[in-house]
């Protein structure tokens, strides 16, 4: 509300009203007229009072009206901002489900897999058990069985060593005995073929045995079929080479009295 304006009264105003106030009668036609003066600068005063509230109220329904419309703007703002809040609060609440629902997803599906994997690292150190069990066993028959292998090697060189020198003293005895037979034989080949008279294109046929005991390896001669002294010496000496060939150190063959062969073959 706008303040009140005094209005004061002019200076003769003042006076007259001095002198009614003192009881003049003279000043009472003055104080009508100036009672009908202020009235109407009252009158005045109340109209402008009136006018400028009028200015004023209309001023301030204006002022009411844009407050309004801006009221509404903002409202109409919030109510924009407060659904857009919304809708991205929903879209993050589903996001944030989704996200979660996938974790969840993993973190089960990394939980089998770590108990998998888990179950599998026992597995192998059970199996690793197993594996240095049979490797400490293996080891320990390896030892064993190097052990009987070097013992069983040098059993087997003693008797290889054994056999040889039985070979070769029974090879020397052979080899005199067969000397000795051949000789024989000579003799009487000699003598028989200065009994015998067979004409000199006839070939004579010497007979072989072809057993491989060196014992029996004898010299027949056939008595039907005889040639000339020299070739049956030739025919004694091819026999004599081809049985010293036979009985080589290489093959390491034993002879026996029974006929048959004993091979002896050694890997050092």
């Amino acid at each position: 509300m706008p303040a009140r304006v005094q209005v004061k009264p002019p200076l003769a105003t003042r006076t007259t009203l001095t002198n009614i106030a003192d009881g003049r009668p003279e000043d009472h036609q003055t104080f009508k007229t100036f009672k009908e003066d202020h009235a109407e600068t009252r009158v005045y005063e109340l109209e402008s009072k009136v006018r400028r509230a009028a200015a004023e109220r209309s001023a301030v329904e204006l002022k009411k009206n844009e407050f309004h419309g801006q009221l509404e703007k903002q409202k109409e703002q919030i109510n924009r901002i407060e659904s857009l809040h919304e809708e991205q609060l929903e879209k993050a609440h589903k996001s944030w489900k989704d996200d979660k629902a996938l974790l969840q997803l993993n973190i089960s599906l990394s939980t089998a897999s770590l108990q998998k994997m888990k179950d599998e690292y026992n597995k192998m150190l059970k199996d690793n058990g197993k594996l240095q069990k049979e490797l400490q066993e293996c080891q320990r028959n390896q030892s064993s069985l190097h052990k009987k292998l070097t013992y069983d090697m040098t059993q087997c060189n003693a008797q290889i060593t054994e056999l040889k020198e039985q070979y070769e003293e029974r090879f020397l005895a052979l080899s005199e005995g067969m000397q000795q037979k051949a000789d024989t034989a000579d003799s009487k080949t000699e003598t028989t073929m200065a009994k015998l008279l067979v004409p000199t294109t006839e070939k004579g046929k010497v007979e072989v045995n072809e057993n491989k005991d060196p014992v029996k390896n004898e010299l027949v001669l056939a008595t039907s079929n005889q040639g000339p002294s020299q070739s049956a010496n030739d025919q004694k000496k091819e026999t004599t080479t081809q049985q010293a060939k036979n009985t080589e150190l290489e093959t390491n063959e034993i002879p026996k009295d029974t006929g048959k062969t004993i091979i002896v073959t050694t890997t050092l």
